[in-house]
C-alpha cells in the first residue's frame, strides 16, 4: 500500500510540476491537511494553490480564499479573500465549486465577516444565485431568508418548498426545519407523522436538534406511538452531542426511571442536570436546588448552601419561580443555623454537668481511700441539685432536638441521653432532687417518641430488654417460687451516704454520617423543561441561531 501511495503521489507531483492546474490544486490540498505520505505544510500548500489559481483552477481560487480569510500559510487578507470568492463564484458555467463560493459570499454578508458589513439583501441575492445554480445549501439558506423575511419579503409557503427540496436532496438542517413546519402547520397542513419522519432523517445524520425533537416526539407521542425507550435513546444521543434541553429532559427520565430505555439512575441524572444548568437551562438549576434542599436518601445530602447557589443560578437564567424557592432556602438556612447553635449550647451545658459528676466521683474515691486507711466515716454533704441538670425543657431546645432526630439515622436522640438518667446518676442527688429532675425529664419526654425497648419505670426511664418467659420442659414441673415484693423506688437511705457508686462513662451520641460525595437532583423536580424550546433557532446549520462559519 505504501508503494501504491508513493507511486500515486509521485505521479501527482510530476503532473503538478508539468503545469497541470488541477494536479497543482490537489497537491496543495494534500499539503494543507497532511496525508498520503506527506506531512502537513501550510506554506507549501499556499504555494501550490497560488500556482494552480494562476493556471485558472476555480477550486484553487476557492481554497486560496480560505487561506487568506483564516491566515493559513499566509497573513490574513480579507479583501483578497473576497476578491477570490467573487472570481470563483463568477465562473461559467456554474459548477459545484462556484456554488460553494456563492454560499461563502452569502454567509460573509449575512454575518458581516471577511471585511464586509452585514447586508441581508446582498446575502439573500447570493443564496438565490446559488440555489438557481443547483446548490442544495444555498437553496436551504434561501428558504431560511424567506421564512424569516430577512433580505427578502417573508413568504412561508415558499420557504416550506425550499426546505422540502433541500430535505429531499439530503440536507440535514433542511430536514429539521421542514419537520418543524409540518409539526406546527407553518405554511403547510399539520402532519405529525411526516414531521417525525423528517426529524428521523436528520437525526440519523447526527443532527443534535433533530435527535432532541425526535426524542420528544417519542416521549409525548406526537406523530409516533409513545415509546419511552426510543425517547431515551434519542434524547441521550442529543445530550451527548451537547444539546442543553436534551440533557435536561434525559436527566428527568433517568432521575425518575423510564424503563426499559432509561432505568432509574439518580447519579447519572445529577451529571446531566449540572451540564444542562451550565449550558443555560434554568429548570435544571432549579431541579438541583430542589434536590439539595430536600435531599435524596443515598444520593444527595441535604445542603441548604448548595440549594441556595442553584436557586440563585436558576433566577439568574430567567426563571422567575426560583425567587420564592430561593427565599425559602435562605429562611430555612437561617433557622437551621439557629437550631445548631441551640444544640451546641445544650451540649456544652451537658458537658459541664458531666464534669461536675466526675469531680464528685473523684471526691468519693478519695473518701473510700480514707475509710480504708482508718480515717473515720465522716458524713459527706456533697450532693448535686436539680438546677444543675440541663434537662432540655426549653421550647427552642425541644424543637431543635426534634429536627435533629428527624435527620439522624438512628433517631431517639433524647432518650439516648436521658432514658437511663436516674439509673446512672441517682446516687449523686438527694432523693427529692432526683424526683424533681425525673419529673422534668418525664414532662419533656412526653413530646418525643419512645423507642420500643425503652420502658418507663417509677425509678426512671431505662433501656431494658423485654423479659422472655422461661421455657418449660414437657415432663418437668417448675419449682414453686415465692411471690416477689412489689417494685419500690430505690431509697437514698439504702446507699452509703458518702460512698456513691462509680458512674459509668457517658455513652456518646452516634457520630454524624460522613457527607456523601455524590449529589443529585430531587426526584420531585419537574423533570421537564417549562419553557418553549425552539430547536429551529438552535441547530448549527441554521441562521436562526449561532452562526456556523464555513471553514
Amino acid at each position: 500500500r505504501a508503494r501504491r501511495l508513493g507511486g500515486t503521489m509521485d505521479a501527482l507531483r510530476r503532473r503538478a510540476e508539468a503545469g497541470d492546474a488541477e494536479a497543482m490544486s490537489d497537491l496543495g490540498a494534500t499539503y494543507a491537511v497532511g496525508g498520503e505520505g506527506l506531512a502537513q505544510d501550510l506554506a507549501e500548500a499556499m504555494g501550490w494553490f497560488l500556482k494552480s489559481a494562476d493556471a485558472g483552477s476555480v477550486l484553487a481560487k476557492l481554497n486560496l480564499a480560505g487561506c487568506y480569510r483564516d491566515g493559513r500559510g499566509c497573513d490574513v487578507d480579507e479583501t483578497k479573500a473576497m476578491e477570490l470568492y467573487r472570481e470563483a463564484a463568477s465562473s461559467r458555467p456554474p459548477d459545484p465549486v462556484a456554488c460553494d463560493a456563492m454560499e461563502c459570499l452569502g454567509e460573509a454578508y449575512r454575518l458581516g465577516e471577511c471585511g464586509v458589513q452585514v447586508d441581508d439583501g446582498e446575502a439573500a441575492r447570493w443564496f438565490k444565485r446559488g440555489a438557481a445554480a443547483g446548490s442544495v445549501a444555498c437553496g436551504y439558506r434561501r428558504g431560511v431568508c424567506l421564512a424569516l423575511g430577512v433580505g427578502v419579503a417573508k413568504d412561508v409557503p415558499a420557504a416550506v418548498a425550499a426546505f422540502r427540496n433541500a430535505h429531499e436532496s439530503g440536507h440535514a438542517g433542511a430536514s429539521l426545519d421542514y419537520g418543524h413546519c409540518l409539526m406546527r402547520g407553518l405554511g403547510v397542513a399539520v402532519d405529525q407523522k411526516a414531521a417525525t419522519r423528517a426529524y428521523a432523517v436528520a437525526a440519523n445524520k447526527n443532527h443534535p436538534d433533530a435527535a432532541f425533537h425526535l426524542g420528544m416526539a417519542y416521549l409525548q407521542g406526537a406523530g409516533v406511538p409513545r415509546t419511552p425507550r426510543l425517547a431515551a435513546k434519542w434524547l441521550l444521543h442529543a445530550a451527548r452531542a451537547g444539546h442543553p434541553e436534551a440533557m435536561h429532559e434525559y436527566a428527568g427520565l433517568v432521575s425518575a426511571g423510564a424503563p426499559p430505555g432509561a432505568p432509574k439512575n439518580v447519579g447519572d441524572a445529577v451529571g446531566w442536570y449540572a451540564a444542562a444548568a451550565d449550558a443555560g437551562v434554568a429548570e435544571s438549576a432549579a431541579a438541583l436546588g430542589s434536590a439539595h434542599f430536600q435531599g435524596i436518601d443515598g444520593f444527595v445530602q441535604r445542603d441548604l448552601g448548595e440549594a441556595e447557589k442553584w436557586f440563585e443560578m436558576a433566577l439568574f437564567l430567567g426563571m422567575a419561580e426560583a425567587a420564592g424557592a430561593l427565599a425559602t432556602a435562605r429562611l430555612e438556612k437561617t433557622r437551621e443555623a439557629k437550631q445548631t447553635q441551640t444544640l451546641q449550647a445544650h451540649d456544652a451545658a451537658w458537658i459541664c454537668f458531666l464534669e461536675k459528676v466526675s469531680a464528685l466521683r473523684r471526691v468519693s474515691e478519695m473518701d473510700e481511700t480514707t475509710d480504708e486507711d482508718g480515717g473515720g466515716d465522716a458524713p459527706c454533704s456533697r450532693r448535686l441539685h436539680a438546677s444543675c441538670v440541663p434537662v432540655p425543657d426549653d421550647k427552642d431546645v425541644v424543637q431543635a432536638l426534634k429536627s435533629a432526630e428527624e435527620k439522624h439515622p438512628s433517631g431517639f436522640l433524647f432518650w439516648h441521653r436521658w432514658g437511663d438518667f436516674a439509673k446512672k446518676y441517682d446516687a449523686y442527688f438527694a432523693p427529692e432532687e432526683m424526683e424533681r429532675v425525673q419529673a422534668r425529664i418525664d414532662t419533656v419526654g412526653s413530646r418525643f417518641p419512645i423507642p420500643t425497648p425503652v420502658q418507663v419505670t417509677p425509678a426512671g426511664v431505662g433501656s431494658k430488654k423485654p423479659r422472655q418467659p422461661p421455657t418449660k420442659p414437657p415432663t418437668q414441673t417448675p419449682p414453686a417460687r415465692k411471690p416477689r415484693p412489689p417494685s419500690q423506688p430505690v431509697s437514698a437511705s439504702a446507699r452509703p451516704v458518702c460512698k456513691p457508686p462509680k458512674v459509668p462513662s457517658e455513652v456518646s451520641l452516634p457520630a454524624k454520617p460522613p457527607p456523601l460525595l455524590i449529589k443529585a437532583p430531587s426526584q420531585g423536580g419537574s423533570g421537564r423543561s417549562k419553557k418553549q424550546v425552539d430547536a429551529v433557532a438552535r441547530h448549527p446549520n441554521s441562521p436562526y441561531a449561532a452562526a456556523a462559519r464555513r471553514r
